[in-house]
């Protein structure tokens, strides 16, 4: 099983094809190992990336310490536009090499 590691605010964060520490979830973020899991059988799943995208973005979050929930609309509109094309395009590129790295294992 290969891993993608990404960094995010002087952090790195490891992203891998597992399955999920409760099976119902399609993914999950473990923010004391850094690690963010994204089922197999979701990978190709149409909304793969949403998932992918929606995972990086808690890390994002939890990195960024943006302020603490509840969260306005005006610290959202901030975190967006200072992160947001990041997150997309991180999350374009970790989720292009997670589907290449499980058909290469498949």
């Amino acid at each position: 099983m290969k891993q993608i590691r990404i960094k995010i605010n002087g952090n790195y964060y490891n992203i891998i094809e597992k399955e999920c520490v409760f099976p119902e979830n399609k993914a999950e973020i473990s923010y004391s190992d850094r690690e963010i899991r994204i089922s197999p059988k979701y990978l190709f799943h149409p909304k793969g990336l949403h998932l992918v995208i929606h995972e990086i973005t808690h890390a994002y979050i939890y990195e960024t310490q943006i302020t603490p929930p509840p969260y306005s609309e005006e610290s959202v509109c901030e975190f967006m536009s200072i992160y947001g094309s990041e997150i997309i395009n991180v999350s374009k590129t970790v989720y292009r090499k997670l589907k290449q790295n499980s058909l290469q294992n498949n």
